[in-house]
């Protein structure tokens, strides 16, 4: 990722504390894990205005960005700043998605949190995902489990994952039927890969149910 120059730094630094409220706060404002969280989030506000200014503008004025970052956030900040870097076009879909912008539910921190590991293992992966169909519209519980069996695959069974992510059924949201099918192949593939492997002709003809 390229490093701000002196003069990108400057700009940013001028924007964010016009627009973010914490982020011109001194140190001492901040304590414990607070402090470092907020100057975690800090360094990728500029990282991201560096790479793409509009695009930082607008995660500038994200609701749970404004209010100051907790428990999660950090996360969702981590993974778009990676987005932005390596997928950028990607990137600005994500930015784009409503419920971004408000507080992010517990679902969404959790399905992030998975993203952002995918992604620091596969970044184009990483990226394919953040802007599958199923995302555009929130994270919900099922769609944060999804995300979650494909990283736990993504070790060890990397080279299902593709094959997985191209299934009809996966592509548009699992349902709870579905969930469980996929469940099914990645506990299948832990045991016998070879056997995961054989069941996926079978699923491509599948509903999914």
């Amino acid at each position: 990722m390229p490093t701000p120059t002196q003069t990108t730094a400057q700009e940013a630094n001028y924007y964010f504390r016009t627009a973010i409220p914490w982020f011109g706060l001194p140190p001492e404002t901040f304590t414990g894990t607070e402090f470092w969280r907020h100057s975690e989030a800090r360094s990728h506000l500029r990282a991201i205005y560096a790479l793409d200014p509009a695009l930082a503008m607008r995660v500038a004025g994200f609701s749970w960005v404004q209010d100051g970052i907790y428990g999660t956030d950090i996360h969702v900040l981590r993974l778009l700043r990676q987005l932005v870097d390596v997928a950028p076009e990607e990137a600005g879909l994500v930015i784009g998605y409503p419920w971004l912008s408000d507080e992010i539910t517990e679902h969404e921190s959790w399905g992030m949190e998975h993203l952002l590991d995918i992604a620091e293992r596969d970044e184009v992966l990483g990226a394919n995902i953040a802007v599958a169909p199923w995302i555009a519209d929130g994270i919900s519980e099922s769609d944060a489990q999804t995300i979650g069996i494909i990283f736990g695959m993504l070790e060890e069974q990397g080279f299902l994952v593709e094959q997985i992510l191209e299934l009809p059924w996966v592509t548009d949201g699992l349902t709870e039927a579905e969930l469980g099918q996929l469940q099914t192949l990645a506990d299948a593939a832990n045991e016998d890969p070879a056997l995961a492997f054989n069941l996926l002709p079978e699923m491509l003809q599948s509903e999914g149910n």
